[in-house]
């Protein structure tokens, strides 16, 4: 959560603007902003579709599920983002424009459809693996590392485009590669979470047998 906190406040901070100069003309932050807002469109389908398969995975008994899609996404999601924020945009004539206008906007769009497909999923793991009690504490806990994250990647970001705003692509590409890297972590919770959510099932059911014993009494 803190690398991915790292890269998604960074650009969400510096996007419009590294994509303002990257178009250039009169009206590039008009446009900059216009491609951004539509590729960010790819965040709702993303996430209810994101949560939707982790659902359905795990009824299939295949609670791995939710791991795989989150992990899966977030590589293809960085990936594109990578694409989205290197590849140059031209718009020396109209018919460059057209075809960089609708690249830009369909390559973001999945950017954002792929990294949102954990969304669902990374509360859903929360929720099988922690007792109801700290359940809040866990999600207090996961806005926490985003935040902490956030600062972290501003920090490095403008430390390095301090001096010179040219290593603004290399800044980019080094936030974007944390996040990518940051997608080996989920072997953590590829092997953890099936038997942490079993060891969690069980509890409850010690519980519920308690329960049930003290209401008969």
């Amino acid at each position: 959560m803190i690398c991915a906190g790292i890269a998604i406040t960074t650009l969400g901070v510096w996007a419009i603007f590294y994509l303002s100069t990257k178009i250039k003309g009169p009206n590039a932050e008009l446009i900059g902003t216009t491609i951004y807002l539509l590729a960010g469109i790819g965040a709702i389908p993303g996430s209810i579709l994101g949560g939707k398969l982790g659902d359905s995975m795990y009824k299939a008994g295949k609670s791995k599920g939710r791991v795989i899609i989150s992990m899966g996404g977030l590589i293809i999601g960085s990936i594109c983002f990578l694409t989205f924020y290197l590849i140059p945009f031209h718009a020396v004539t109209q018919i460059q424009f057209i075809i960089s206008f609708i690249f830009f906007v369909s390559i973001g769009f999945f950017a954002f459809f792929f990294t949102t497909l954990p969304a669902g999923n990374i509360y859903a793991i929360y929720s099988e693996v922690s007792l109801p009690e700290l359940r809040s504490t866990a999600n207090a806990l996961n806005g926490l590392m985003l935040n902490i994250g956030g600062i972290i990647g501003s920090l490095l970001f403008s430390s390095l485009i301090e001096k010179d705003m040219d290593q603004f692509p290399f800044a980019i590409s080094l936030i974007l590669l944390i996040w990518l890297s940051s997608t080996s972590l989920w072997i953590i919770p590829y092997f953890s979470y099936p038997k942490e959510s079993r060891i969690l099932r069980s509890k409850m059911a010690e519980r519920r047998v308690k329960l049930e014993g003290r209401t008969l009494l």
